[in-house]
């Protein structure tokens, strides 16, 4: 019941006030990165990964970056052409 009310309650919200809900939406995402973080200390002290810690994240994160450009790359072209 709770995830059917709250997608109808963010369906009204987007066709209401599209980019307040968006903006909205991030701002709780970025709120919530430092909790989602990987690389921490036990204390919550944030540190960025070193030569012993693994890169996947940042690639997976480049390879996610790219394939968005290159969709918004082909729908630019193929909206200009209709």
């Amino acid at each position: 019941m709770g995830i059917l009310a709250f997608s109808r309650l963010l369906t009204r919200l987007l066709e209401r006030a599209h980019d307040e809900t968006m903006a909205s939406l991030v701002g709780l995402m970025l709120g919530s990165l430092s909790m989602l973080w990987p690389y921490q200390t036990l204390n919550g002290t944030q540190v960025l990964p070193g030569a012993e810690d693994s890169l996947l994240p940042f690639a997976t994160l480049a390879a996610g970056a790219a394939l968005i450009g290159f969709f918004l790359v082909y729908e630019s072209r193929n909206r200009s052409d209709s």
